[in-house]
């Protein structure tokens, strides 16, 4: 398969399960998104391979491709990601070996896409003979395309079958809707319209009627995953956006000006005076957007202050029956922590060093390096005697008491040194974007989290402005972004969620997980030959990601927000990927 002809998607066999409809097993969700890979990889192949034969390769085609494949890429790793988190380990009861041999080759068709850019990079830099590097590129191509279509015809033939045959509709659904809750908002937005082109008119019906068993019971949600669904490219922009806007914004500006090519087109033009005139007309009692990042402050501080208190007071009592609770906690913020790290990595401090011109700003990581290591070793623990626990809250304390006086530093040097410029520099309507684009980076599932904790201690004039705030909207964000935030919000702060309630979900939600951590982990721990013992790779897992002795199909087990591992290659900034092994 290297430069010869590209194979087309109906060249591969069918499949056993062809023919099946996903209102009678939602996990066909994947064979779906199988569909649109196919596709994809033969469209990209075809249009390479024209290119080679006609010799029209420019880097017009060459920078296409590469954000085609880039995009590819992205759903692709939270593809596989999800089979390995999820899919594989609900099988792990029933088939042995399942994660290790498909997480393998998952792994095999990753190390084989880097290939593939690395040629990409060298054709934009023009380095070298042009028509021999593209040549390189198209076999590399039909490598991987040669091993995704048969990796996902054995999936297909020896994995889905299984699933339908072992877990119940319902269990199906909450499969899925865990491998969505896992997936950045923003991705899913392109996610969804570009997998569903690949789809006939009935396939998408399908979906469409999937959805309602996949997503709960919420209403303003299921509208924006069905609007999705139905959305149809109206223009070239259209394609544009489909391929790469979320791929730039979840991997950061590769350089201080890149931010600027990522701001809409709205924010310079005639929607911000628009938007303006509609601020100072409908209310004069709104704050400036960023205030609101001073009570997020305040309320990771507290958050944090108060699971202290309660390490200390099991400590003390020496009674840990609720220490899984507060740990359940502590990973939820944690995770919240590293988010906010990551935004103001890829989007705040690009955008600050592209308002001083010339000079770089001095931006100084959120949380240290010390800090995650010390969390990542608290943690990941398994089942400890009654002594050991005591040492381990003994230790958590410690890691968790330099970690509040670091970010405390942080904190104050934001305030005082970021955010005041750039809400100098910039308008209320793009501070409002900036804020917005930051949520769009959050996974589904913690986003929903987040947004339901932060607005619980609002005050009532708090929760007003910023649900004012909310109403007025921002011209280069979707109205239905906006309309779920803002309802999100109201029943955070109405108190139909008490504190114990919160926790109770948390529990159910993150179950044991931390996602960005365990992830880190994961990268670590998963094909180190130290801890490739037989099965290793499953034992693996279930003590940095599971820490349950069987994966039962209960709701504890099945909604998941966030598994583990889903955010590949995405929300760790540098430090975070060279973390050293602990």
């Amino acid at each position: 398969m290297g430069g010869g002809e590209s194979e087309k998607e109906e060249d591969w066999p069918v499949s056993s399960i062809a023919g099946k409809r996903l209102v009678d097993a939602p996990i066909l969700f994947f064979v779906a998104s199988h569909k649109a890979f196919r596709a994809e990889l033969a469209s990209l192949r075809l249009v390479a391979a024209e290119a080679s034969e006609s010799g029209a390769i420019g880097r017009e085609l060459v920078v296409d491709l590469s954000r085609r494949l880039e995009f590819l890429k992205l759903v692709c790793d939270y593809h596989s990601a999800a089979e390995d988190e999820v899919i594989f380990l609900a099988l792990d009861s029933q088939v042995q070996n399942v994660v290790r041999t498909y997480s393998l080759e998952h792994k095999s068709i990753e190390d084989n896409f880097s290939i593939i850019f690395h040629h990409l990079d060298l054709l934009i830099k023009e380095d070298g003979d042009a028509s021999q590097m593209f040549q390189e590129l198209l076999f590399s191509m039909g490598t991987v395309q040669t091993m995704i279509c048969q990796h996902m015809l054995k999936e297909e033939e020896q994995v889905f079958p299984l699933l339908m045959q072992k877990f119940t509709s319902e269990e199906q659904s909450q499969l899925v809707w865990q491998y969505m809750c896992s997936v950045p908002f923003i991705l899913l937005q392109e996610f969804f319209p570009w997998m569903t082109s690949h789809l006939t008119s009935d396939e998408k019906q399908d979906l469409l009627h999937c959805i309602n068993l996949i997503i709960p019971r919420e209403r303003l949600l299921k509208e924006v995953v069905v609007s999705w669904i139905q959305h149809e490219e109206k223009s070239s922009s259209d394609a544009e956006n489909t391929y790469g806007k979320g791929y730039r914004f979840l991997s950061g500006p590769s350089s201080s000006k890149d931010i600027d090519k990522l701001y809409p087109p709205q924010i310079h033009s005639g929607g911000e005076q628009q938007l303006r005139k509609a601020f100072a007309a409908e209310t004069s009692d709104v704050e400036v957007p960023f205030k609101g990042i001073y009570l997020w402050h305040t309320a990771l501080q507290r958050e944090l202050e108060q699971i202290i208190e309660e390490l200390h007071h099991i400590r003390n009592s020496d009674c840990f029956s609720s220490l899984s609770s507060v740990i359940v906690q502590l990973k939820f913020i944690a995770d919240v922590l590293i988010f906010y790290s990551n935004t103001l990595d890829k989007i705040l401090y690009p955008l600050l060093n592209l308002l001083a011109k010339d000079s770089l700003f001095p931006c100084s990581p959120l949380i240290d390096e010390c800090h995650i290591k010390g969390l990542q070793r608290s943690l990941f623990y398994e089942s400890q005697s009654s002594a050991q626990l005591g040492t381990f809250v003994e230790m958590l304390c410690q890691d968790l008491e330099s970690l509040v006086r670091g970010l405390g530093k942080s904190l104050v040097f934001l305030e005082s040194e970021i955010f005041p410029p750039i809400s100098e520099s910039c308008t209320s309507e793009t501070q409002l974007w900036l804020l917005y684009t930051s949520l769009h980076m959050m996974p589904l599932g913690l986003l929903r989290c987040t947004i339901t904790w932060f607005s619980a201690d609002l005050t009532d004039s708090q929760s007003n402005a910023i649900l004012k705030n909310m109403k007025l909207g921002c011209p280069s964000i979707n109205p239905s972004f906006t309309s779920l935030l803002h309802e999100w919000v109201r029943i955070g702060c109405s108190g139909k969620t008490s504190i114990e309630k919160f926790r109770q979900n948390l529990e159910e939600i993150f179950n044991g997980k931390s996602f960005y951590l365990a992830e880190q982990n994961r990268q670590q721990m998963a094909f180190s030959g130290q801890l490739l013992k037989q099965n290793s790779a499953i034992e693996t897992r279930k003590s940095v990601c599971m820490h349950s002795s069987s994966v039962s199909m209960t709701t504890e087990e099945l909604d998941v927000s966030n598994p583990s591992g889903m955010n590949l290659h995405i929300f760790f900034s540098q430090l975070f990927k060279q973390m050293p092994s602990l």
